[in-house]
């Protein structure tokens, strides 16, 4: 059950996803620690999300055709540094947790709300 629910956020919800952590990542680096995976930056001053892997989809709770889950993502994200008149950047990998919502309707999942992006580190 849980890999075909995955499959299905994948295939109807993966640009909103994507989106959302594009502009998390991008207004809120400074937040989370990016440099923690990173071999030549060590202070981000810019970064960019590349592309995602949806992991897992976890903690599935049904309330009438509300569904209340959570998603487990990896992020390839681009990571930057100025100094000393030089860019220097590199790509890590860092995982989210988003805890999102949805309404099942006629075996459908519709109006997909995320709710909540934290940085994974375990």
């Amino acid at each position: 059950m849980d890999e075909i629910f995955k499959n299905l956020i994948e295939e109807h919800f993966h640009k909103e996803i994507f989106n959302s952590l594009q502009t998390e990542i991008t207004n809120n680096y400074s937040i989370y620690n990016l440099t923690l995976r990173a071999n030549l930056v060590r202070k981000v001053t810019k970064a960019n999300l590349d592309d995602i892997d949806v992991l897992r989809v976890y903690s599935i709770q049904q309330e009438d055709k509300e569904i209340i889950f959570k998603v487990l993502i990896n992020c390839r994200i681009e990571i930057e540094e100025y100094t000393y008149r030089k860019s220097i950047s590199e790509k890590i990998r860092q995982w989210f947790e988003i805890s999102c919502r949805s309404t099942l309707e006629n075996a459908e999942l519709i109006s997909f709300v995320l709710e909540e992006i934290k940085a994974y580190n375990k």
